[in-house]
């Protein structure tokens, strides 16, 4: 019954999207109607089978973030304003052109039953099965290790001080300093270095999972330090996933432990979903200035001073709507940019000199085990830049990045079948992460970093570079820091 629901489901939406049985904006509203009707389906499916911790489930948290907010599937309807929809400056284009918006949210639907289908399709089961195996690879004892408490405070300290040090030297949220280069070190060896300032974010998770979960009342201390340092330097980084990462967990943290969803918890993270779309997004803009870079600050402190007296300047007083409405259109919508890549891909087409798109998603296996800066004269692609400069067009002079969505990354990389592949096998991926809650304390660790990947990175390369590595190489490096000996 499912599956002719889902059959009858794609037939009307390729009818309305692929042909021209409406005018374009009754077309477009049809589908962002039909994104969001049909993931709520979904997720009230799950809950009729009795699934359990539903609203940590990452399919449900991945689907509504991905398809009900940044493909449009809800916020195309905020955005309305004669007959039309707000479209940021650079892609105005598509006003005179919406057959590219039409195919992005075809596509987007399509996406969405792809990946539904890809977790229900018991690919994520066999995978979680195969890991556990220890015939196969010693996954499972890393399920339940001890913690050392020792191990825990220490590193709880030395957190702080990554921290501190990785701001003071330019390399937390901007590019690499002006004195990293000029020391020869440079910027491959400089993204690695800025890894060690996640530690804290995997603290908060390991002092809350043994304060909240287990119950363990010495390790409240510990998670308040780590829980507000992490949060004090996500704001400082400058965009959205950074900051509502540390409530995400919280949030994991007490419904693995009570089982329930309370009101007040949707309170504080809506609260906090607003405040990362606006006063972060605004800190972003303001640390992003040519002349904030030049006088690069190395306290913290001083730092948020500056941007606070900015603020307050610049800041002209508007409606509420009006908040709402730029908020959208600049941070959470991004239909027009999946549409211009669509657009792009199919009118000009890629370059010899743009990004190799397949190259990097076939070289997956080979990035996620030999760090960038032991590669030979090999960079890190700068994706947000190129797609700012190249695709949009805008501001070609600054050095900041806009998205291009996971459907506008996929198209480059292998256009339209290749955008159904991926999101099928984020969906079995999504189910390995949600059978990962039940397997103790690195099991949570798995299912928050894997849903951080699939929510807030949106270059498909990129993504499976991070699974692998937190299949094969973070479980031995969290036995080593934490394990009791």
């Amino acid at each position: 019954m499912r599956f002719l629901g889902t059959l009858i489901f794609v037939l009307c939406v390729v009818l309305v999207g692929y042909f021209d049985i409406a005018d374009p904006f009754s077309s477009v509203l049809i589908m962002s109607g039909s994104l969001v009707v049909y993931n709520i389906i979904q997720i009230y499916y799950l809950r009729l089978t009795g699934s359990r911790y539903l609203w940590i489930n990452p399919i449900v948290i991945g689907s509504l973030l991905t398809f009900g907010i940044y493909c449009g599937g809800f916020t195309n309807f905020l955005l309305i304003k004669d007959s039309w929809f707000l479209l940021k400056e650079p892609a105005k284009v598509l006003t005179s052109e919406p057959i590219w918006i039409k195919y992005f949210m075809l596509l987007a639907n399509l996406a969405s039953v792809c990946m539904w289908q890809g977790y229900y399709s018991h690919g994520g089961d066999r995978i979680e099965r195969f890991f556990s195996n220890n015939a196969v690879y010693p996954y499972a004892k890393f399920y339940n290790i001890e913690i050392s408490y020792y191990k825990v405070f220490a590193l709880v300290i030395l957190s702080v001080f990554i921290k501190f040090y990785l701001f003071s030297i330019g390399l937390h949220g901007r590019i690499v300093s002006k004195e990293f280069f000029e020391a020869g070190i440079g910027y491959k060896l400089g993204s690695q270095i800025r890894v060690l300032g996640e530690l804290s974010l995997l603290l908060v998770i390991v002092t809350g999972y043994q304060f909240v979960v287990k119950k363990e009342n010495k390790y409240r201390i510990l998670f308040f330090v780590s829980f507000i340092i992490e949060l004090f330097f996500s704001f400082l980084f400058g965009a959205r996933g950074p900051i509502l990462m540390p409530f995400v967990v919280v949030g994991f943290l007490y419904i693995l432990a009570t089982n329930r969803l309370y009101f007040t918890q949707l309170l504080v993270f809506s609260i906090v979903l607003f405040i990362s779309f606006t006063i972060v997004n605004d800190y972003k803009q303001y640390s992003g200035k040519k002349e904030i870079l030049a006088a690069r600050a190395t306290n913290p402190f001083d730092m948020l001073s500056k941007f606070s007296a900015f603020n307050a300047k610049a800041k002209k007083k508007e409606s509420y709507a009006k908040i709402v409405e730029e908020t959208i259109l600049s941070s959470t919508n991004f239909m027009p940019e999946g549409s211009m890549a669509i657009r792009h891909k199919e009118i000009i087409g890629l370059k010899e000199k743009d990004i190799d798109f397949f190259a990097e998603l076939i070289n997956v296996p080979f990035n996620a085990f030999v760090p960038r800066f032991l590669q030979t004269e090999i960079h890190a692609p700068a994706w947000g830049l190129w797609f700012k400069n190249v695709v949009m067009k805008y501001q070609v002079k600054l050095k900041w990045s806009m998205a291009q969505t996971s459907i506008g990354n996929l198209y480059f990389t292998g256009g339209a079948l290749l955008v159904l592949i991926g999101f099928f096998l984020n969906g079995m991926v999504l189910k390995f992460a949600y059978l990962s809650l039940f397997n103790g304390l690195f099991g949570l660790i798995f299912s928050v970093g894997l849903l951080y990947v699939f929510c807030f990175e949106e270059i498909f390369a990129s993504q499976y570079i991070a699974i692998l590595r937190l299949i094969f190489i973070y479980p031995f490096i969290f036995m080593v820091i934490f394990k009791k000996w």
